[in-house]
């Protein structure tokens, strides 16, 4: 699995949260958001979605995780919230979009980074990104910040 690294600027993004455990209930948090754009005439070739997992189920409660969905967007979309997505460096892994391709990465990942010399900085979510141009070829981007 291969990774590039990039400095990311920091991004507003608007975001639509869900609390509960992770599962089938954020790909439906993530069809409502694309329906959203679409009605709204947001989405495009250039769209990125974001999916963020906000807190480690081995840590906090599955009732407690916190899942955003956030879009980039010039424009405010009504019926969202807006935040910044933090700047930083991040180690950047392309994978398949595919269960096992995910539960690969999630389980390489710390160890390619380690042997590398890089440290996870959690002070900053990992990010799941969605480009449009990737997912028409069945890919996605994990982006892990690193220091």
């Amino acid at each position: 699995m291969n990774y590039s690294v990039e400095s990311l600027p920091s991004k507003k993004v608007f975001y639509k949260r869900r609390v509960g455990a992770y599962g089938p209930e954020n790909y439906a948090l993530m069809d409502s958001i694309k329906a959203l754009l679409k009605e709204k005439d947001l989405f495009s070739g250039n769209t990125v979605i974001y999916g963020i997992a906000l807190d480690d189920p081995n840590r906090v409660s599955a009732e407690h995780c916190r899942y955003d969905v956030a879009v980039e967007s010039d424009t405010a979309i009504t019926n969202m919230d807006s935040r910044e997505l933090d700047s930083g460096k991040y180690a950047i892994f392309q994978i398949d979009h595919t269960s096992n391709a995910v539960s690969a990465f999630w389980n390489t990942f710390p160890s390619l980074l380690s042997r590398d010399s890089y440290t996870i900085d959690f002070s900053r979510p990992i990010l799941e990104r969605y480009k449009n141009s990737l997912i028409n070829d069945g890919r996605c981007e994990m982006l892990v910040p690193i220091k």
